[in-house]
């Protein structure tokens, strides 16, 4: 059936892996299924993703007009803004410089079932640290390969958990190079 989107499998991950992602699109705000004391639904920011590999996660974030800093959109707002020194003027702004800037580190949180049984990951967005911007990823059809040096020197400065998750990805999508690192 030509209609029917035919879905990447999920990569091959752990609870605590954190891996990068484009942003392909936000959405906000959306009404979430989760109502507060008064019984309004929510809002979200609903986060369209792309891993590396090609496949497509979702994630979600509460959203407010006016976030506390201690919040998670406020605190991705601090990263983004102490990272692209931008000095934005509302949340609609900086949800729009994020997107411009493009990418994104994502935490497996979880795992859920789907009716199909298979477990599926649930991603959460990274709020205290953000990739480098990149402007010309590699396609699908020819990953740039780089040396294990080349790729140790792009996470160099991270957390050693994001950069060990970011070199095992880097492994599993084949752009790391074959031969003696």
């Amino acid at each position: 059936m030509s209609f029917i989107i035919h879905e990447k499998p999920p990569p091959d991950v752990k609870e605590g892996d954190v891996l990068q992602a484009a942003i392909v699109d936000l959405k906000y705000p959306v009404e979430s299924v989760f109502k507060d004391d008064q019984g309004n639904p929510k809002q979200q920011i609903h986060f369209h993703l792309r891993l590396d590999d090609g496949y497509e996660p979702r994630a979600f974030m509460s959203f407010y007009e006016r976030p506390r800093e201690r919040s998670a959109l406020g605190q991705l707002c601090n990263t983004l803004i102490g990272i692209t020194k931008e000095n934005y003027k509302t949340v609609n702004d900086a949800l729009q410089g994020l997107k411009a800037y493009g990418r994104v580190y994502v935490k497996v949180s979880g795992f859920r079932e789907r009716d199909d049984g298979k477990l599926y990951p649930k991603w959460q967005v990274v709020l205290t640290k953000l990739p480098p911007k990149q402007t010309d990823l590699p396609t699908e059809e020819s990953p740039t390969k780089i040396s294990m040096a080349e790729a140790l020197e792009r996470v160099k400065g991270l957390p050693k958990e994001i950069a060990d998750a970011t070199i095992r990805h880097m492994k599993d999508i084949g752009v790391l190079a074959e031969g003696p690192q």
